[in-house]
């Protein structure tokens, strides 16, 4: 999919399973560089949006039950084997297989004991309010991607997404 976006597509927007930096470098630039050669195009034609799965909050309770919300949302999303890709990128291979026989087995509430927090850290971009344009920016380093911000539904959203839109673009 990515080779064909290289050779015709203005842009891609990534699953947030795969829109790590390590995914993006190892996975979608090469497959993307592959589709742009084919049609002599450049790879920077085509824009990369990423859409990270994003836990935020105002207080630390806040923050914890926005990570506890994505823990549980990768236990089911990462039990399907198109996303043990992305898995295989962090050495976590085994957990697919684990959160698939749980499903299966109908252990729900012991599939998100599996997402650790290395599988956290790799999937989930978390921080306060205050600091998620610093720590976006930390975690897309030099990439030259765009963003798309889903942060899910909480009473901080206006006043401070208007606040992050402004220091990204700062």
């Amino acid at each position: 999919m990515m080779g064909l976006a290289g050779e015709v597509a203005d842009s891609v927007t990534l699953h947030p399973t795969n829109t790590s930096p390590l995914f993006i470098r190892e996975n979608v630039l090469p497959e993307l560089a592959v589709g742009a050669a084919k049609s002599g195009r450049a790879i920077d034609a085509v824009q990369i949006v990423a859409n990270p799965f994003i836990a935020v909050g105002r207080t630390s309770e806040e923050l914890n039950a926005s990570r506890e919300h994505y823990r549980l949302l990768l236990a089911t999303v990462l039990s399907t084997p198109n996303y043990w890709r992305s898995l295989e990128l962090i050495d976590r291979e085994d957990v697919g297989p684990k959160l698939r026989e749980l499903y299966r087995c109908g252990q729900i509430d012991m599939m998100a004991r599996q997402i650790d927090e290395r599988i956290m850290e790799a999937f989930v971009v978390s921080a306060a309010w205050e600091d998620l344009a610093e720590r976006l920016r930390d975690y897309y380093d030099e990439m030259d991607v765009s963003l798309g911000i889903n942060v899910g539904d909480c009473a901080e959203i206006e006043r401070s997404m208007s606040r992050l839109i402004m220091e990204l673009a700062a």
